[in-house]
């Protein structure tokens, strides 16, 4: 793609943590877009496999590839360094064992031009899994009929979901915006509440731009830590909602909740028949099972 004066950067934001077998492909779907004025940060998150050698072999090769050393703070963390170290007009994120389609870049900058206001272009993406590539049916264009914050709060995970790295994001949009360090898992929900708060302009590219790897090392593969810091991540979005949202949303963490207990605890069929009883009375939501069985689950969790 040519370039003209006054082109935006976008910034790539690559965290990376015992992914070295993969960075290299991620590195080159960055190096083979056609649009071409970006910066790339690898984030090394304390990293004790050869993340450093593969970073500093790319940044040798090109200079918009930047390399960040930290003490290993977790996912949410890294992207928050890269974030911090941003100087473009845009943000891309793309975990290391991810990669992106070549046009990527080129096609969602088009959206951005065609309406100013325009804050995320998101494209659907494909999986990537024991050598397949399938497209993805949880990715929608939600922006014609206004159902994009219903659809985060009530869908996600059920019939909807948006990997982090399908969006590129103005920088505007998110550069207040910080990745919940407490969360190792649903971080991506937390921050696509938060940026749904904002009520942004987005636009929707129905083409799959990104590829999202599953392995057994995914953190989708990890069921026990999923469970948990979905239980976390429920909590902290219920505090962002008003009353008319909250009064839905308590019924998915209540439901979420029993189900993890009975699953992970042989909790007798009486208990959870109790559910019922919860569900009739929203005073009474509110004040157990947002506050009491908090602690409670806490304590089972950490169990």
């Amino acid at each position: 793609m040519n370039l003209g004066m006054n082109i935006p950067l976008i910034s790539v934001i690559v965290p990376c943590y015992n992914q070295a077998q993969y960075l290299p492909e991620a590195l080159d779907s960055v190096l083979a877009q056609t649009y071409t004025n970006w910066e790339c940060i690898i984030v090394n998150d304390g990293s004790p496999d050869n993340t450093e050698e593969i970073a500093k072999t790319y940044c040798n090769k090109d200079s918009r590839f930047k390399y960040i050393l930290k003490e290993n703070g977790g996912l949410s963390s890294a992207r928050n360094a890269g974030m911090a170290n941003a100087k473009g007009q845009y943000i891309q994120f793309l975990d290391a064992d991810d990669f992106l389609v070549s046009t990527k870049f080129e096609k969602q900058l088009k959206v951005f031009n065609q309406n100013d206001k325009t804050s995320i272009c998101i494209s659907n993406y494909s999986i990537y899994s024991k050598g397949k590539i399938t497209p993805s049916k949880y990715c929608h264009n939600f922006t014609t009929n206004n159902t994009f914050r219903h659809d985060i709060l009530f869908e996600w995970d059920k019939s909807f979901s948006i990997p982090i790295h399908s969006a590129l994001f103005r920088n505007g949009i998110v550069n207040d915006i910080k990745f919940d360090t407490l969360l190792f898992a649903k971080e991506d929900w937390l921050f696509w509440v938060e940026i749904s708060t904002k009520k942004p302009l987005i636009k929707y590219v129905d083409e799959s731009l990104v590829i999202y790897r599953i392995h057994s090392q995914s953190m989708i593969h990890q069921r026990w830590l999923m469970q948990k810091n979905t239980i976390t991540a429920l909590f902290a979005i219920s505090k962002l909602l008003h009353d008319e949202e909250l009064k839905l949303f308590l019924s998915r963490i209540e439901n979420y909740t029993f189900a993890i207990i009975a699953e992970n605890h042989q909790v007798e069929d009486e208990i959870i028949m109790n559910q019922n009883k919860l569900q009739s009375s929203y005073a009474y939501r509110l004040g157990k099972i947002i506050i009491k069985p908090l602690s409670l689950l806490r304590r089972i969790l950490k169990k």
